[in-house]
C-alpha cells in the first residue's frame, strides 16, 4: 500500500504504438490501482491514453497516477517534422487538460530541450515561454528541463533521425 513508485516509461513511451497492440497497460493498471502502487507515466500520451477503456481505467483512481507528458516545441509543424507519428503538442495539451481535470496530476516534461526548436525558432522567439504558459493554462503543475540526449550507440535509424533533427535545429 502507497509503496515505491512505479516509472512507466523514459527512453521509451508506454503509451505507445506498441501499447495500442500489446494492451500490456490495460492489465497492469488494476494490478497497480489494487495494490495502490503510485504510478509516473512518462509518455507523448495522447492518441492511446484518450481512448476509453484507458480513460476508464486511469480515471478510477486518478491519485494514483502522475503523467510528465515530453515534448519539444510549441509548435505542431516542427513536432510532425521531428516526432513523426508522435502526437503533437496540441493532442499532449488536450490530453493533460482532460487528465488533470479528472484529479491526475500532469506535468510537462520539456525532454529534449533543443536549441532552435524548444527555445525559439522563426516567428516564435519566445516559445519556450508560450509552451510553459500552455500547459499551465491545461492543468499541468510542474516542468522538468532535460537537455538533449544523444544515444552514445545509435542505431542507422536513430542516426538517421539525428541528421534530420540537425537540420531542422
Amino acid at each position: 500500500d502507497q509503496g515505491m513508485p512505479v516509472q512507466l516509461g523514459a527512453l521509451g513511451d508506454p503509451l505507445d504504438d506498441l501499447e495500442e497492440k500489446s494492451g500490456w497497460l490495460l492489465k497492469a493498471i488494476p494490478l497497480f490501482i489494487k495494490y495502490k502502487i503510485p504510478v509516473r507515466v512518462s509518455t507523448k500520451g495522447a492518441r492511446v491514453m484518450m481512448k476509453k477503456e484507458y480513460r476508464d481505467l486511469f480515471h478510477k483512481s486518478p491519485e494514483q497516477f502522475w503523467f510528465a507528458f515530453s515534448t519539444i516545441s510549441n509548435s505542431d509543424e516542427l513536432i510532425s517534422k521531428i516526432d513523426i507519428n508522435a502526437p503533437v503538442t496540441s493532442e499532449r495539451i488536450k490530453a493533460v487538460k482532460e487528465y488533470s481535470k479528472m484529479g491526475h496530476w500532469c506535468s510537462l516534461r520539456f525532454r529534449p530541450f533543443l536549441p532552435g526548436v524548444s527555445d525559439s525558432y522563426p516567428g516564435e522567439p519566445d516559445a519556450w515561454a508560450k509552451l510553459l504558459e500552455r500547459f499551465a493554462d491545461a492543468g499541468a503543475k510542474a516542468v522538468s528541463f532535460e537537455f538533449i540526449f544523444l544515444n552514445s550507440s545509435p542505431t542507422k535509424r536513430q542516426k538517421t533521425m539525428d541528421q534530420l533533427l540537425f537540420r531542422i535545429m
